[in-house]
């Protein structure tokens, strides 16, 4: 660390600051600040989830106290003002702590508390800064987030001259996309595969989906449904084939509690799968991965063991292929990996059931899709306008 201006001393100019503390902005800062925190919480009776390590639960008089931490910025919930209170105050001890009340931003994500006990998520200042910040503020709206025929128009389109632009749209819609806004994850995850050549086209297609966001800013995420009578529920999906240049499929699947959306995700499979069963299979059990996250992390919320949990899939060929214990020339190359979706259901840990496509949730997560079909998955999710 070089001396600080003004605090020079003669004939000692290349002399530097022994460093005894860890201080903001230095690359030790953020292990250091986690580990004092850590030891805190550990002190007042709080315990780590191994699940996720930003969560911290302390239990007491049959009731219960979670932290989430993210960095610098904590959340407290708790069923009584007294029980945040007597969590905050342990933090009063060793730093300065302001108390914002009630949860209404976070990480700039706008949280609002509905009529009907429900909490609402939005980023619609978010993305009136990313309107203002690429210059599309006064852009048309669209009614996509990506043209259907994408992938035939790329073709033989000119690159980019520079590509940085296009990676700094990319890198800010991922973030709507896994926070608030799984109808653009689909769009932004098949634009994000080319990062480092980006054409023409790729570039239009990219302010697109801004252009739709901002014909859609006031979406907001509804986390609950009244009439919604089962806890966690998943729904696994996968368009076969799509990325042209290397013929390997998306995945896209979607996990509800209590009709309050949760999880959900778009990406491309490792493999080249040949055939639509096949590649609805590696969707399953790329799925089941995070189910069985999510039941882990639900247990440490609740700390009760899960009941077990539904995964709704569109293709009958594919739960056939889980029954089927059998190995033919059709399936005998697939790896082992994904075959564990059959101990699963075996061990009564998941239970995949067959949903028409027409009711598919994770559609929208595999592949773009037009403004009638798109919206009606939207609101099925929880996507909806006040």
């Amino acid at each position: 660390m070089e001396q600080p201006k003004g605090y020079i001393i003669p004939g000692k100019e290349d002399h530097v600051c022994k460093l005894r503390k860890g201080i903001y902005g230095l690359k030790q800062a953020a292990k250091v600040w986690n580990d004092q925190l850590n030891d805190l919480l550990k002190e007042n009776g709080y315990i780590q989830s191994k699940t996720d390590p930003c969560l911290y639960t302390k239990r007491y008089e049959g009731q219960a106290i979670y932290l989430i931490i993210y960095v610098d910025d904590i959340l407290i919930a708790a069923k009584s003002v007294d029980f945040i209170n007597e969590a905050a105050n342990c933090f009063v001890k060793q730093f300065h702590l302001t108390d914002l009340g009630l949860l209404k931003h976070y990480l700039s994500i706008e949280i609002e508390k509905d009529k009907d006990g429900f909490y609402r998520m939005k980023q619609t200042k978010y993305i009136q800064k990313l309107l203002n910040r690429f210059g599309l503020e006064y852009a048309k709206g669209s009614n996509i987030p990506l043209d259907l025929g994408y992938v035939k128009n790329r073709e033989g389109s000119p690159p980019m001259p520079k590509n940085e632009k296009y990676q700094q749209l990319i890198g800010a819609l991922l973030y709507l996309a896994v926070s608030t806004r799984p109808d653009i994850s689909a769009s932004v995850a098949i634009l994000s595969q080319h990062n480092k050549e980006p054409t023409t086209v790729d570039w239009t297609e990219a302010k697109r989906v801004v252009r739709y966001l901002k014909s859609t800013i006031h979406y907001e995420l509804r986390l609950g449904q009244r009439d919604a009578k089962k806890g966690l529920i998943g729904f696994a999906d996968a368009d076969w084939a799509q990325n042209k240049s290397d013929r390997k499929s998306n995945s896209g699947y979607l996990f509800k509690y209590y009709g309050a959306p949760i999880s959900w995700s778009c990406r491309k499979q490792a493999c080249v799968a040949l055939s639509s069963t096949e590649a609805e299979y590696v969707a399953l059990a790329e799925a089941s991965q995070e189910g069985l996250w999510i039941r882990r992390l639900l247990e440490d919320f609740t700390g009760k063991v899960q009941e077990k949990t539904p995964i709704y899939e569109d293709n009958q060929s594919c739960l056939k292929l889980i029954c089927n214990n059998r190995f033919n020339h059709r399936t005998k190359h697939i790896d082992t990996k994904y075959h564990f979706v059959k101990e699963l259901q075996v061990q009564g840990i998941m239970d995949y059931q067959y949903c028409p496509t027409e009711q598919m949730t994770a559609d929208m997560l595999t592949k773009p899709l037009g403004r009638i079909r798109l919206k009606s998955i939207a609101e099925g999710c929880g996507l909806t306008t006040r």
